[in-house]
């Protein structure tokens, strides 16, 4: 889930917000993090620089609304789990 304030965002501004980050952490996979470039996510998501600069001051908030989505995505999953030994959810958790 892509977090973005409430009301800020029209529909269409809200894919596009979703396209870059996608781009982004796709990138990041695939090139790491120091070597991927605005410019470069930018194009990856069909947008231009100054649109991704729009919904991102840096890549620095870029990577935090990653790291962001990540952990709420973890722990849904992690209250999502069935009830059993912590051994046996900590299994769970990191077999996902």
């Amino acid at each position: 889930m892509i977090e973005e304030p409430s009301g800020k965002w029209t529909p269409k501004g809200k894919l596009a917000r979703q396209r870059i980050v996608e781009s982004a952490l796709h990138l990041f996979g695939s090139k790491g993090y120091e070597q991927t470039t605005m410019r470069e996510i930018a194009a990856e998501a069909g947008s231009s620089p100054g649109l991704t600069y729009r919904y991102f001051a840096s890549k620095e908030e870029l990577v935090l609304v990653l790291y962001q989505n990540l952990a709420e995505e973890l722990d849904e999953y992690a209250r999502n789990l069935p009830p059993a030994s912590l051994p046996e959810r900590f299994h769970m958790a990191i077999a996902k």
